[in-house]
C-alpha cells in the first residue's frame, strides 16, 4: 500500500468505506470514533486516492479472495507511545475476523482500551533482484483494513469464531466435542467487525498481456 494513500468511493456490502489504514490510530469514517481527537483524524484520511490507482484491487469477492490466500493477519492495536502490531491467526465470516487469544495479556487490555483496530496481509510476496541496489523490487498482492474489536462473551458465537479459524486453516469444520474442555475454558475469542478494507497487488502481468511500458 502507499503509506499516504486513501480513496474516496464506497464500497456497497456492509457499507464499506474503501480507506488506507495507515499511521498510529488506524481510523476511518465508519469507525464510529467517540472523542474529537479521533473525528479530525479521521477527516484528514478522506480525500485521497491511492497514486497508483490501476494496482488497487476491487470488490468484495477479490478482497476476501486475497485475505483467505493468507496464514497471517498482522493486528495493529492502539498503545503509547506506538501501535502495538501482533502476528495472528484468524477466521474470516461476511463482515466479521475471528481471532482467538489467551484470557489475559496486553492483546486483550489494548482491546478493552481502544477497540478501535488496523490490520494487515500480505499473499505471494516475491523480491525480484536486480543488477544494482536500487533495481530491486517486490511483487506482492496485500490488504489492509480497519475494524472494531469486541470480545466474545456468548458460548455460541465463540465456538462459532474458533470453528471459522479451523475452516481457513484446517478445510474443515471440527465435530460438537473437536475442542477440548480445559483449552477451551483458557480461550478468549475476539470479533472484529470489518469497517473498512482495501486491496493492492504489484504483480505484474505476463508480458503477453502487459501491454505497452508503463512510465513511472
Amino acid at each position: 500500500m502507499e503509506p499516504h494513500s486513501t480513496p474516496t468511493s464506497v464500497y456497497g456490502p456492509f457499507g464499506i468505506t474503501l480507506i488506507e489504514a495507515s499511521g498510529p490510530n488506524f481510523l476511518s469514517p465508519s469507525s464510529r470514533a467517540s472523542s474529537t481527537e479521533e473525528a479530525v483524524l479521521m477527516k484528514s484520511r478522506d480525500d485521497r486516492p491511492m497514486r497508483r490507482g490501476g494496482r488497487e484491487i476491487v470488490g468484495r469477492a477479490a478482497l476476501d479472495e486475497i485475505l483467505l490466500s493468507t496464514q497471517i493477519l498482522f493486528l495493529a492495536l492502539r498503545d503509547e507511545p506506538a501501535p502495538y502490531v501482533i502476528p495472528v491467526c484468524f477466521g474470516l465470516e461476511a463482515d466479521t475476523l475471528y481471532v482467538h487469544s489467551a484470557l489475559v495479556g496486553t492483546k486483550i487490555d489494548l482491546i478493552r482500551s481502544h477497540p478501535v483496530v488496523g490490520f494487515c496481509a500480505c499473499a505471494d510476496m516475491t523480491v525480484i533482484p536486480g543488477p544494482a541496489p536500487c533495481d530491486f523490487t517486490s511483487a506482492a498482492t496485500s490488504i489492509v483494513g480497519t475494524g472494531r474489536a469486541r470480545i466474545v462473551d456468548n458460548e455460541e458465537e465463540r465456538l462459532h469464531g474458533l470453528d471459522s479459524i479451523m475452516r481457513h486453516y484446517a478445510g474443515e469444520k471440527p465435530g460438537g466435542n473437536a475442542y477440548r474442555p480445559g483449552t477451551l475454558s483458557r480461550t478468549c475469542v475476539i470479533a472484529i467487525r470489518i469497517d473498512t478494507l482495501r486491496g493492492k497487488s504489484t504483480v505484474e502481468p505476463p508480458a503477453s498481456a502487459a501491454g505497452p511500458p508503463r512510465s513511472e
